[in-house]
C-alpha cells in the first residue's frame, strides 16, 4: 500500500468527489496516521517541525504518557530549530522530552545514515533525513520536489502502548553510569534520586539503583531475583526515607529530610565495615571496624563542609602495637586537633561534623 496521509479539509465542500481523495483519507488511518502528537512541516520559523497536542479533546481519546504515569499536557507547538550536518547526511530523532518539550536526537553523519535511538523515557515523534546545506524541511510526500532540503522521514509515534510504562530498567541505570565502570556509585546514585524526585525515573529505577550500590553487582550482571520493591525502601512521601542510601539531603519534596539508612517502620541500621588497610571515608561508611594487626592505619575523613550531620564510628579491634589515627581533611580539626589516635584493642572514637569540622561524642 502506498504511504498516505491524512487531510482533514479533503474532500472540500463544493468541490469535485474525488475516490483518490477519499481512499486517501482511509488509508491514512489505516496506516496509523493519527492526531496526538503529529509531525507536520512548516514554512516558518525554518528548519522546525510543528507537533501536534498530545490530547485531543474528542471521544476516541489518544492518551499519550509521560515518564510519570500521568497523561501527557503537551499543547502543541514548533520543535527547536535542528541543527544541519556539515558533511554527510544523518537521521534525527523528534522526541517529547521528560519535561514534555520537543527535542532533538541526532544520529551520525555518514553516507547511509542510520536513525539514532531513542532517549530513556523520552516518547519518540518522528525521524527526519538531514541533506547537507537545507534550509527546510518538508513533508515525506514533499520530498522529491525538494531534493535539497530536510524532510520527515518516519512517523515512530508509540501505538497502543503508553511509552513511559515501556521500562528497561536495566537500560536506564546504563545510561547513568557515566564512568562506564559497569558499577552505580555514589555520584550516580545522587543523579537517579534527584531525578526521581523530579519524576524522572520510577521508584523501582531508584529502588533497583540501591540495591545494586549496596551490593555493589555490576549492571550488566543484574541478578534476575533482585529485591526491588519500592516499597521495601520507601516510607510515605510525607517521610522520604530512604532505607539503604547513606547520604542525606534536605531539599526533596516539601523540604523533609532525606536521611541515612532510616525508615519510619524498621528504625535505624547502619553500614558496619572491616577495614585492615588505610581507608578514605565516604558516604557509604557509618561503623568502622579497624584491625592494624598487618600496619599503621590512617582513616581520612571526608570534607566536614560537605557532611553536615555526619556520624562515623571507628574502633581498633586488634591487640598490636600499630595505630589507628583518625584524621580530618586539610586544615580542618577534631575537637581542636588534625588527628585522633586509636592506640589500644577496643578503642574507640565517635564523631559527628557540623559543616566546618568534627567533634567527638
Amino acid at each position: 500500500m502506498a504511504f498516505a496521509h491524512f487531510e482533514s479539509a479533503q474532500p472540500s465542500g463544493g468541490a469535485l468527489f474525488s475516490s483518490g481523495t477519499v481512499r486517501n483519507n482511509f488509508n491514512s488511518l489505516y496506516q496509523g496516521d493519527l492526531s496526538p502528537l503529529r509531525a507536520r512541516a512548516q514554512d516558518t520559523p525554518d528548519l522546525t517541525v510543528q507537533v501536534g497536542g498530545g490530547l485531543v479533546e474528542n471521544y476516541y481519546q489518544q492518551v499519550w504518557f509521560n515518564n510519570n504515569g500521568t497523561p501527557s499536557n503537551y499543547a502543541g507547538g514548533n520543535s527547536a530549530t535542528i541543527a544541519t550536518p556539515s558533511a554527510n547526511p544523518r537521521i534525527a530523532l523528534l522526541t517529547l522530552d521528560r519535561s514534555g518539550t520537543p527535542a532533538w536526537t541526532y544520529g551520525s553523519e555518514a553516507a547511509s545514515p542510520t536513525a539514532p535511538n531513542c532517549p530513556i523515557n523520552e516518547i519518540p515523534i518522528a525521524y527526519v533525513y538531514e541533506r547537507v546545506g537545507m534550509t527546510q524541511i518538508v513533508n515525506y510526500e514533499d520530498r522529491a520536489s525538494y531534493p535539497s532540503g530536510g524532510y520527515l522521514y518516519r512517523d515512530i509515534r508509540p501505538f497502543m502502548t503508553p511509552a513511559s510504562y515501556l521500562e528497561d530498567v536495566q537500560d536506564i541505570l546504563v545510561s547513568y553510569d557515566d564512568d562506564d565502570d559497569d558499577l552505580i556509585g555514589d555520584t550516580e546514585l545522587l543523579d537517579i534520586i534527584d531525578d526521581w524526585s523530579d519524576n524522572y525515573v520510577s521508584a523501582k529505577v531508584v529502588a533497583t539503583a540501591i540495591e545494586l550500590w549496596t551490593n555493589d553487582y555490576k549492571i550488566s550482571e543484574m541478578p534476575a531475583n533482585i529485591n526491588v520493591s519500592p516499597q521495601n525502601l520507601f516510607a510515605t512521601t510525607e517521610d522520604l526515607y530512604c532505607a539503604k542510601f547513606v547520604d542525606y539531603k534536605t531539599d526533596y519534596t516539601q523540604g523533609v529530610l532525606f536521611d541515612t539508612q532510616v525508615t519510619r517502620n524498621k528504625g535505624v541500621k547502619k553500614a558496619v565495615a572491616s577495614i585492615a588497610t588505610s581507608t578514605p571515608l565516604t558516604y557509604k561508611h557509618n561503623y568502622v571496624l579497624a584491625n592494624a594487626t598487618s600496619g599503621n592505619i590512617l582513616v581520612t575523613l571526608p570534607d566536614a563542609a560537605d557532611h553536615i550531620g555526619r556520624f562515623y564510628g571507628i574502633k581498633k579491634t586488634d591487640v598490636s602495637a600499630n595505630t589507628v589515627t583518625v584524621a580530618a581533611s586539610g586544615a580542618q580539626l577534631i575537637d581542636a586537633s588534625g588527628s585522633q589516635v586509636l592506640s589500644s584493642q577496643y578503642q574507640a572514637i565517635n564523631i559527628i561534623s557540623d559543616g566546618s569540622n568534627w567533634y567527638k561524642f
